[in-house]
């Protein structure tokens, strides 16, 4: 929801506050999937895609 909601944001602080948000929430939930030792893996990569593209977004 946030990294859709920056990519329609007018401010370059705004879409980056959108996108830190959703980093955030991705590293969380990629927290929670590890909890899962590996029975969650398709969920984690998926995750670590996520994080990787905000990352890109946020450079």
């Amino acid at each position: 929801m946030y990294q859709s909601s920056a990519s329609r944001e007018a401010t370059p602080s705004g879409r980056a506050t959108l996108l830190r948000r959703a980093q955030t929430y991705a590293a969380a939930a990629l927290r929670d999937f590890q909890h899962y030792e590996g029975r969650a893996a398709d969920q984690e990569a998926k995750c670590q895609q996520l994080i990787d593209r905000i990352q890109q977004q946020l450079t």
